[in-house]
């Protein structure tokens, strides 16, 4: 890794990881493991060596180093299904690949056009200085153009601006959910829909709001349902101890 800065370009607000804070850390944090030169480690008792771009780490030590306070001060991990739903998704995105070490079956992750991130050369620019520029620093490090990683998808072939739908976080998902009283687990909506890439049937979703909505509904008549099912089983067995054949001999 290097102690000095990474490049991020101000595209970023407009990638659908800008509105989730926690996985922005996330990401920034890969950006910020991965080696900036080839390196060698010793992991286990093997000596690898690691490319430019890429890092070593397992879903143990991201749950450990990614490690949250909840809004009670409670020191809590994210599950190893969040994580390994959320490198699936950069994996989908194209923001990182992933291969298993073939001495050390390690997880290798690699990210996708590094260079984009930290170059190795860039005229009057510091690269070891904590200020990617010093003065009189042209492009590209003032240079805000598009970044090979976040894709800009708002434009079509008309040119015209579309909104452009954000995947909430499981926070806000939470946050809604408890303002509506709702009673829908805000973890199972987002891993079920990040697990769909976010589509509703065939199409892209567009208010996630209106599909938390949804679910309350569909939850709702599902317990409707098993509470008409638990009436009609009890008022069976009423049925069943009240039958005529059962006062037959009493009169």
């Amino acid at each position: 890794m290097m102690g000095g800065w990474i490049k991020i370009y101000q595209t970023i607000r407009e990638h659908w990881i800008w509105n989730d804070p926690r996985k922005l850390k996330w990401w920034i944090d890969l950006l910020m493991l991965a080696e900036w030169r080839d390196s060698k480690r010793l992991v286990g008792s093997d000596l690898v060596t690691i490319k430019r771009g890429q890092l070593i780490a397992s879903v143990h030590y991201l749950r450990e180093r990614w490690a949250y306070k909840d809004d009670n001060g409670v020191q809590r991990k994210p599950s190893e299904h969040t994580i390994l739903k959320f490198l699936s998704l950069l994996e989908a995105d194209q923001m990182i690949s992933r291969a298993k070490h073939p001495a050390t079956r390690a997880t290798m992750i690699t990210i996708v056009n590094y260079d984009d991130y930290q170059q190795n050369s860039v005229a009057g620019c510091n690269e070891g200085s904590n200020d990617p520029c010093n003065d009189g620093c042209n492009d590209p490090c003032t240079e805000d153009k598009n970044n090979k990683n976040i894709k800009d998808n708002r434009e079509g072939k008309s040119g015209k601006s579309e909104k452009r739908f954000s995947p909430p976080s499981i926070e806000e998902v939470d946050s809604y959910i408890r303002e509506k009283g709702y009673t829908v687990d805000a973890e199972r909506f987002v891993n079920f829909y990040e697990s769909k890439g976010w589509y509703v049937g065939k199409n892209k979703m567009k208010n996630w709001r209106a599909a938390v909505a949804t679910w309350q509904k569909e939850d709702n008549k599902r317990n409707g349902i098993n509470q008409q099912r638990s009436c009609d089983k009890r008022r069976g067995t009423e049925a069943t101890a009240t039958r005529p054949e059962d006062y037959e001999g009493k009169f």
